[in-house]
């Protein structure tokens, strides 16, 4: 989703900021990012794969994007694997000068309360940047109904579950915030 977006949007330069290896959502989602690009004849230059470690933080993605912005040939887009990396990442790109959106897109993984409860906010008076978006309460949802399933049929055999995902486009961070409020019913 994130990296197809981008290319729709005609960015060349997309760089990833994440792990690539260990759990297999982060082999996933990079290999999905690889694919996409593969798909259009490109792949990510070396120097805009910013791999980061394990339960990485915004602190390491300010470091590995800050990297990425110095080198030559800056990203035009940046697919951040959490809400935090992104995070990290705006904070670099506002250090370096320059504008979320405007001059470096970003696109986040986030729940649907992550990006209009934590992302939202850090954008105010702007957009905020474009996210996949999952519910966890969804993810639950099939966990137990695979649970109840296995509780009545032991023998049935493993399954792999994908949790649906949207891609939200970039938008201001006020609109974000009312209907934030209104699902809320404030």
């Amino acid at each position: 989703h994130a990296v197809e977006y981008l290319l729709k949007k005609g960015h060349q330069r997309i760089g990833w900021v994440g792990p690539v290896r260990g759990l297999a959502h982060y082999r996933e989602r990079f290999a999905g990012a690889r694919a996409a690009l593969s798909d259009a004849g490109r792949d990510f230059a070396p120097e805009l794969v910013g791999e980061a470690p394990d339960n990485t933080a915004a602190e390491s993605a300010f470091e590995l994007a800050s990297a990425m912005l110095r080198g030559r040939g800056r990203p035009t887009a940046l697919v951040c694997m959490w809400l935090e990396m992104a995070l990290g990442a705006a904070r670099a790109l506002r250090e370096a000068g320059l504008k979320v959106g405007g001059d470096v897109e970003l696109v986040a993984w986030a729940t649907e309360r992550e990006y209009r409860e934590i992302l939202a906010p850090e954008f105010l008076g702007g957009e905020v940047p474009a996210a996949v978006v999952w519910r966890p309460e969804e993810m639950a949802e099939l966990a137990l109904e695979r649970l109840e399933l296995r509780a009545r049929h032991p023998a049935a055999p493993a399954a792999r579950i994908d949790v649906r995902v949207q891609l939200v486009e970039p938008q201001s961070a006020e609109s974000v915030l009312k209907r934030g409020a209104r699902r809320r019913g404030r």
